[in-house]
């Protein structure tokens, strides 16, 4: 006999790849491909085809369906079942004793079994098996801007939240797959360090800088400071942040600053205003301090009548710090007069600190990722604690979506 050999993939209905014409007269041998031991698949095994099925370490199976969504067999049953909401996947990956999946836009999820048989599915900071961010590089700084450890310019975009909302959001990422940055607003006086822990390695493992910062302004908490360059100074993606909205004086900043410096801190510090608007300590600082590691980080709100009132004092604050010769970081922003009450030029002010970002001016973290408790729905990404559910474009803060979505 004569004829022709195609294939694809088991269960599949994508079209048959032809491998050749048999010559008549042939024999043909047709041979499975070898199982790993055990019927385990390798971590990083990935299927694009529905049908395909992946066997993570407990022996239970995954597998693409035809629509898109994701079924899985428990070890020792027969029957496929959902494997909680799934929609639209464009891959699954088996790692280790679950299934990872992925979208075309980017996004990443992680199976957790839970003891009902049920799946459910938590934001992952990406693909298990992808390269881990380089360690012992770090970000270089100057007027112009960032270089990160990869030799690649880098530009700052993201959101603020405290730990608790950080480790609560587990769908930021999935919402939002291209922020980079995240401010942590820590509390020094509080006990966060969990939280902390765990912000700081989910979010650099995708990788995600996270700057951490004493949110609640402790001028002279340096004991605390130390102890976050003693936990995180071998990981170029978290920086330190001065505290919050300072009081005081220059001096204060200046001993911060050494003391973060002569703990060993090598990475990136954030200056911040006095008050978060005022850069009238800032040369003085400098002077004793000096520029290396050091990037401004003043704070932008309007609270004015002037339509161009917005624009003038973002100008303003980039030219400060340029004047400086230290990079801009608006490290809150957002659409109330305070970070809390709404304004009538607060969409538009958000919209301009977005545009200078873009244009490679600035950096800029939304404030903030919450959980829309501020009055008017104002100054919040989200809608609901988890991430899953974004503020209303039409009531909420419906720039940043698309600049964090894009």
């Amino acid at each position: 006999m004569s004829g022709t050999v195609s294939y694809r993939p088991a269960g599949s209905s994508a079209a048959w790849t032809k491998l050749g014409d048999i010559p008549a007269g042939s024999e043909v041998l047709m041979t499975a491909p070898p199982q790993p031991a055990g019927g385990v698949s390798p971590d990083g095994t990935k299927a694009t085809d529905p049908g395909v099925v992946l066997i993570d370490d407990q022996n239970d199976k995954w597998r693409l369906t035809a629509t898109r969504t994701i079924e899985w067999q428990k070890h020792g049953t027969a029957t496929w079942a959902a494997a909680g909401y799934s929609a639209n996947v464009a891959l699954l990956e088996k790692w280790k004793a679950t299934c990872y999946q992925s979208n075309n836009a980017g996004g990443w999820w992680s199976a957790t079994k839970n003891a009902d048989g049920s799946i459910a599915w938590a934001d992952a900071p990406g693909d298990p098996s992808a390269t881990t961010p380089p360690v012992g590089g770090v970000f270089q700084i100057s007027a112009s801007g960032f270089i990160g450890p990869d030799g690649a310019a880098w530009h700052m975009r993201g959101l603020n939240a405290s730990p608790q909302d950080a480790v609560d959001g587990v769908h930021v990422f999935e919402q939002f797959p291209h922020m980079n940055i995240l401010r942590l607003n820590c509390n020094s006086n509080n006990n966060e360090t969990a939280n902390i822990d765990a912000t700081v390695q989910r979010y650099t493992a995708r990788p995600c800088v996270v700057l951490v910062e004493d949110h609640g302004g402790q001028l002279r908490n340096f004991g605390w400071y130390q102890s976050q360059v003693q936990k995180y100074g071998n990981n170029p993606y978290v920086f330190l942040g001065t505290p919050n909205e300072p009081g005081g004086s220059a001096q204060d900043q200046i001993d911060c600053i050494n003391a973060i410096k002569q703990a060993g801190w090598k990475n990136p510090i954030g200056l911040q205003c006095r008050g978060g608007y005022d850069f009238s300590f800032a040369q003085t600082v400098i002077n004793a301090v000096g520029r290396t590691q050091l990037f401004m980080t003043p704070h932008i709100y309007y609270s004015g009548s002037d339509p161009n009132g917005s624009q003038n004092y973002i100008d303003a604050d980039i030219n400060n710090c340029k004047n400086l010769g230290l990079w801009c970081d608006f490290t809150e922003f957002g659409d109330g007069m305070d970070g809390w009450h709404r304004d009538q030029w607060g969409l538009q002010l958000v919209r301009q600190v977005i545009a200078a970002q873009q244009q490679g001016r600035c950096g800029a973290e939304f404030w903030a990722m919450d959980n829309n408790n501020h009055p008017d729905g104002c100054c919040s990404a989200f809608l609901t604690r988890d991430g899953s559910q974004l503020t209303n474009p039409v009531t909420g803060v419906d720039p940043i979506q698309p600049w964090l979505r894009a």
